[in-house]
């Protein structure tokens, strides 16, 4: 916030660059912006000023002159100062000092000198409300110093809400040069839960200092209260304002319903998950010596997983069918818990960067575990990715995922493959690569490798293992198994035993 003084040495300084012959484009272009933002004045396209007097006395400095006397508003005069100067250097492709923006610009500091000289009466340019919210309305800028917009881009939004519930919305266009009016719509909302947003808006802006920074659009809003006096806000189209936690911005866009609305940050902070769903699913065939005419020689075991985080219920489930008439689930509230741990992942990276999977992997027929995940957006369409639930198919990132909710939820005595480090690190084996499985002789004895001829194994299952100088048989359980290229083998391949399959 600025007082007057600041001002009228803001006026001087640049009324006497606009006044040398010696000054150059250079010179009254470095600078200048900083200057307007640290004071408070928007760049508003000259709106507030051609709404007090007339698009011709921001655009000729003639008219300008005939009017100059009648404008006592500092904050309303250095806005057009400065939206002037941001028009002539990014839109309009004109010079400062061409002769009538020059004679423009000399007008217009010139008052703006003689407006603040009192320095004994600072004045606060942006001031704070007191009582209660009858009604905002926000006038939201898109536009910034990046590329320019196509005509048919929306760039500017007038929102209006009132205590009774009523919303009043426009949305225009960029057009050519001068903005045109797309939409607009109004509507009824919840009288009691717009009071409650309301307040939040007038507690918010009880002591507000602007927000200044460069390009990016811009906001401005005036707030009605209940007594009819007007209080007049701006700041930068990036603003990030909490009042209890709660989003400023999105509690607006909830309560009329707007999803794309810009209000104080141009909707630009990442989409929120509402809903994580992921389904694991495992198709395991384990084969066996036939033991009568019509055995099929296998088993085939059809497992699911259901991981589902709901941002609405504040909840987590966990569903295992486990097998046929079988179905075992884990559900847990936790209040701010769930859209806490929610609002750690971001979508886009949460299901991108998966490695892909190689030429030469060798598919196990046997096995196949397949996932879904699906994220449920606030504002956004649903979003899903699928694979293999493996290192190669699942999202980059999925390992630190998994130890997030791992963590969260494990008080709660949640079990589940996809959970399992072994599960979602492994890797599918590739074409130059050896098995080597390593099985222990008891619950806690020293794990030894054998090599395998066939992809048949699996952490847990017996096997028939040759042990000692002469390769007496013996029972094993196969503890882990790793798939290695020779030249990386853990010992010299002639002298490792082979393993094989217990025949039953």
């Amino acid at each position: 916030m600025a007082s007057m003084q600041q001002v009228n040495d803001f006026a001087h300084k640049w009324l006497t660059l606009y006044r040398a012959d010696s000054t150059t484009e250079g010179m009254v272009t470095e600078g200048f912006a900083d200057d307007c933002f640290a004071l408070g004045f928007e760049m508003d396209t000259g709106k507030g000023f051609i709404a007090a007097f007339s698009e011709d006395a921001f655009t000729h400095a003639d008219v300008l002159q005939t009017i100059i006397d009648d404008v006592m508003n500092a904050y309303l005069l250095g806005s057009a100062i400065f939206s002037k100067w941001r028009g002539i250097t990014h839109w309009w492709n004109e010079a400062l000092l061409a002769e009538d923006n020059r004679k423009w610009f000399i007008t217009a500091l010139s008052r703006l000198a003689d407006i603040t000289g009192d320095t004994l009466i600072p004045e606060v340019l942006v001031p704070s409300f007191r009582g209660t919210v009858q009604k905002i309305r926000i006038e939201s800028d898109n536009v910034c110093f990046g590329p320019c917009p196509e005509p048919e881009d929306e760039v500017e939004q007038h929102l209006t809400i009132n205590n009774k519930g009523h919303v009043w919305f426009s949305g225009y266009n960029f057009g050519h040069g001068k903005h045109v009016k797309a939409r607009s719509q109004s509507a009824a909302v919840d009288a009691q839960q717009t009071q409650r947003v309301l307040d939040m808006v007038g507690r918010y802006f009880m002591n507000y200092n602007p927000c200044i920074i460069m390009d990016v659009g811009s906001w401005n809003m005036t707030i009605t209260n209940i007594d009819g006096e007007e209080f007049k806000f701006f700041g930068a189209l990036c603003s990030d304002f909490e009042v209890d936690g709660e989003d400023l911005s999105d509690s607006i866009r909830d309560l009329t319903g707007m999803q794309d609305l810009f209000v104080f940050d141009a909707n630009g902070k990442p989409d929120k998950i509402e809903r994580m769903t992921v389904d694991y699913h495992k198709v395991h065939t384990f084969r066996h010596k036939p033991r009568f005419e019509d055995d099929p020689g296998q088993l085939l075991w059809d497992y699911t997983e259901k991981l589902v985080i709901d941002r609405a219920t504040e909840t987590i489930q966990f569903t295992r069918n486990i097998g046929t008439g079988c179905s075992v689930t884990h559900s847990c509230y936790v209040q701010e818990g769930v859209p806490d741990l929610l609002d750690r992942f971001d979508a886009d990276e949460l299901l991108e960067g998966a490695p892909g999977i190689p030429e030469d992997l060798v598919e196990n027929p046997d096995l196949k575990i397949e996932f879904t995940i699906t994220l449920d957006m606030k504002k956004g369409p649903q979003q899903t990715c699928t694979g293999y639930y493996d290192c190669y198919d699942l999202p980059e990132g999925w390992a630190a995922v998994m130890e997030d909710i791992w963590e969260f939820v494990s008080f709660y005595g949640f079990v589940g493959d996809m959970f399992d480090p072994d599960t979602y690190k492994q890797k599918r084996r590739r074409a130059n690569e050896l098995i080597f499985v390593y099985v222990t002789f008891d619950e806690y004895g020293k794990e030894y490798c054998y090599l395998a001829d066939e992809d048949i194994y699996h952490p847990g299952s017996k096997v028939t293992v040759p042990v000692g100088i002469e390769g007496k048989e013996s029972t094993a359980k196969v503890a882990r198994i790793e798939y290695l290229p020779k030249e990386k083998a853990p010992f010299p391949l002639d002298k490792i035993k082979r393993i094989k399959p217990i025949q039953e």
